[in-house]
């Protein structure tokens, strides 16, 4: 009985992680196509692009160099 409680433990686990994973890439998805198809100049929504990616790259190397 011990054994089908820790699997179904598992499963709900995986089932959160999956649910994150989705939600994280639907998020991303979003706000692609929301830069894209924004009433903007092709070099205005490249700069916007450019500077996001930025902005999310120095977000990303400042959370190794803290756990670091």
């Amino acid at each position: 009985m011990e054994q089908k409680e820790e699997e179904g433990e598992e499963m709900n686990r995986d089932n959160w992680s999956g649910m994150g994973v989705g939600l994280g890439v639907g998020i991303l998805v979003g706000a692609l196509l929301g830069i894209l198809f924004a009433p903007q100049s092709g070099k205005e929504t490249r700069k916007a692009i450019k500077t996001k990616a930025n902005q999310l790259r120095d977000r990303v190397t400042g959370k190794f160099k803290k756990r670091a």
